[in-house]
């Protein structure tokens, strides 16, 4: 875990179904890489609270309650991709589907670059389940932890800043498993999609975050 970057695996996907950790081990291997950490609803969440002409045509969409556009969330990626992924980024929660992912490539060619590496987090949805009946957020500085997993050190106060922690509102089974619906009906088409198009790498990510953390750096580093 104490090797430094290769510098070569540094434009990377993270690919999983709902509660398969991929959030938090991107976020731990953009800051590992010193790269961007992307994520399309955090992009979209800060264009609209900027006000921005993409902010205002997404608002208007989620306003409506239409999900939004892949031609938005595009234009999205594509702005960010030319701001600030010069030097890498690590993506979650994007691309979603099949199109979205060629859409990513011609981006990336239109750049003379490419992705390096995909990797996809393989948990089954009965050890997701399991996760999250447990787990617990700091609503104040957003630290993750879990009653059996990753209990905080005093119960129900958060190790880093003193705040109460609480449950999330969708963290219950009923949302999870419409969520894995949903993630059903793509999900597994991505993944056959980057199998083929190699720099892919798979794992079993039902392991403690810390077990998480070293497979996806071997796989960076490799």
């Amino acid at each position: 875990m104490e090797a430094q970057p290769t510098g070569k695996r540094r434009r990377i996907v993270l690919l999983g179904g709902p509660g398969s950790g991929k959030g938090t081990a991107a976020a731990w291997l953009a800051k590992k890489l010193a790269v961007p950490h992307l994520s399309t609803g955090d992009m979209l969440r800060a264009e609209i609270a900027a006000g921005s002409d993409l902010g205002r045509e997404a608002a208007a969409s989620t306003a409506s309650g239409r999900l939004v556009s892949d031609d938005l969330v595009l234009r999205l990626v594509a702005a960010h991709l030319g701001k600030d992924a010069a030097p890498g980024f690590v993506f979650d929660g994007f691309p979603r589907t099949v199109a979205q992912a060629e859409s990513l490539d011609r981006l990336l060619h239109e750049r003379a670059s490419r992705l390096d590496l995909v990797l996809h987090l393989d948990v089954p949805l009965a050890a997701v389940e399991e996760r999250i009946v447990g787990r617990l957020g700091c609503p104040s500085c957003g630290r993750v932890y879990h009653a059996t997993r990753m209990p905080p050190k005093k119960d129900g106060v958060c190790d880093v800043c003193g705040a109460a922690l609480q449950k999330r509102k969708d963290d219950n089974l009923e949302v999870l498993r419409e969520r894995w619906k949903v993630y059903g009906e793509w999900g597994p088409r991505l993944v056959a999609y980057y199998r083929r198009h190699g720099g892919f790498a798979e794992m079993d990510a039902d392991v403690t975050a810390e077990e998480l953390y070293a497979k996806v750096w071997e796989a960076t580093t490799a």
